[in-house]
């Protein structure tokens, strides 16, 4: 059985690759959002502005979970 930790490089690109595809959804919700809003004030350009951006995004501990197995 190996160490957990040999999976480490699959779970950091399962994790980016996650955070990757959020991040274009979000990007076109806000640049959709910014065309019929004309950018009034208060409405987010970039994802990055949003504040539960943090919550929004996917964490390192939902890609652990999806990877978490042993190769043998």
């Amino acid at each position: 059985m190996m160490p957990r930790a040999r999976n480490t490089n699959n779970r950091l690109k399962i994790y980016m690759m996650q955070r990757a595809e959020k991040l274009k959804e979000l990007y076109t919700e806000c640049e959709e959002s910014f065309q019929k809003a004309e950018a009034t004030v208060g409405n987010p350009v970039s994802p990055f502005d949003l504040p539960d951006f943090d919550d929004i995004m996917p964490k390192m501990d939902d890609s652990e979970k999806e990877c978490d197995f042993n190769l043998v």
